[in-house]
């Protein structure tokens, strides 16, 4: 629904709201194979912003993912 994207959990019924942002990140996690990957694809499609905030705001998301159970790690 234009900028933002919505997550919907079928277990719990549960809507995320990712920003414009998440939503490139979320459409990425199927061919990034790692946090770096991720970030470098940001870096170079942002270059007004810090790798470091990059880093961190991509690693927030991850995590947030991950506790909500809407992503797993792979080995």
């Amino acid at each position: 629904m234009g900028e933002t994207t919505y997550l919907i959990d079928s277990r719990t019924n549960v809507i995320h709201q990712l920003n414009p942002i998440g939503a490139v990140i979320w459409g990425q996690l199927v061919d990034a194979k790692s946090v770096a990957d991720l970030v470098a694809l940001l870096d170079s499609a942002f270059a007004d912003i810090e790798r470091e905030v990059i880093q961190r705001d991509v690693e927030a998301l991850i995590d947030e993912l991950l506790d909500a159970e809407l992503i797993v790690r792979c080995p």
